[in-house]
């Protein structure tokens, strides 16, 4: 479906999501958390930010879930940051909290381990940020701001 500029979040009843991840167990249980959610489809799992930037040049991405430590010294804040550029609304994924909140590259950080809550949160407070108004969840039950698993910032 092409986009056109202007209101399209409105106009789609699905929202894109890039998981970028070099551990595969991280990505598949991410993308398995992701797709429990009725709105939101996982278009491409990538392991570096070279995968990252082809994908978000070739496909429409809105999201994107980064893990903060990547393979080969590469950092997930680097990926954030050219993806941010792009429009593409970040969450990061860490075993640990950052040091400080980084607002202007993630929304926020779910920590690890994974819980199916945590990523709904996430989700959640990324389709707010978005303005989508397609429910997360198949219960459609308001999503809470924090929970012990994700920190918005």
């Amino acid at each position: 479906m092409p986009i056109e500029s202007g209101s399209w979040l409105g106009r789609r009843d699905m929202l894109n999501a890039l998981i970028v991840a070099d551990d595969p167990h991280i990505a598949e249980s991410l993308r398995y958390y992701v797709e429990l959610q009725e709105s939101v489809r996982v278009v491409a799992i990538v392991d570096d930010i070279r995968g990252a930037l082809e994908t978000s040049r070739t496909r429409q991405i809105d999201l994107a879930l980064v893990d903060i430590e990547l393979a080969h010294l590469a950092s997930g804040y680097h990926v954030a940051s050219e993806l941010t550029v792009q429009g593409i609304c970040c969450v990061f994924v860490a075993s640990t909290l950052p040091a400080f909140a980084m607002p202007e590259l993630a929304l926020g950080c779910i920590v690890k381990p994974l819980t199916a809550e945590a990523v709904r949160s996430a989700l959640g407070a990324i389709t707010a940020s978005l303005g989508f108004t397609a429910s997360i969840g198949v219960d459609a039950q308001p999503v809470p701001a924090q929970n012990p698993g994700f920190l918005r910032y």
